[in-house]
C-alpha cells in the first residue's frame, strides 16, 4: 500500500534555487510536482544547476481551464531514476518571487 506524502515549498527570490528537502533519507517510489493555482510564473524543478534555461520540468501559470503537473516514478516506470528516487537532489526555481510548487510523494 502506497502512503502519500506532500511538501509545500515556495521559491522567496526568483532565480534563486531552493532545494526541495535537505532530508537524504526521504527516496519514494514515485514523486509529483505541481505549481500552485495562485502562482504568477514559472516554476522550473531540475537538479543543483537548475535555472530558467536548465531544468528537467517547466510547470506554466495553473489556469481554469488547464494545469501544468510533473511526475518522475522510479522502478518499473522509471523516468529519471532506479528504484528509490532522491529527493534531496531536486531544486526548484521560479520567474516570480514568492511562487510555490506542491511535491507530493509515494511510499510503498
Amino acid at each position: 500500500m502506497a502512503f502519500p506524502v506532500l511538501i509545500k515549498k515556495a521559491v522567496t527570490t526568483a532565480g534563486t534555487r531552493v532545494q526541495l528537502t535537505s532530508n537524504t533519507n526521504l527516496k519514494p517510489t514515485s514523486v509529483y510536482f505541481e505549481p500552485l493555482a495562485s502562482n504568477t510564473g514559472v516554476i522550473y524543478i531540475g537538479d543543483s544547476s537548475v535555472s530558467s534555461t536548465n531544468y528537467m520540468a517547466r510547470l506554466t501559470i495553473p489556469s481554469t481551464s488547464s494545469n501544468s503537473s510533473w511526475a518522475a516514478t522510479g522502478s518499473s516506470g522509471q523516468r529519471i531514476c532506479g528504484p528509490g528516487i532522491q529527493l534531496s537532489s531536486f531544486y526548484i526555481d521560479s520567474s516570480v518571487d514568492g511562487d510555490s510548487v506542491l511535491c507530493t510523494y509515494l511510499y510503498e
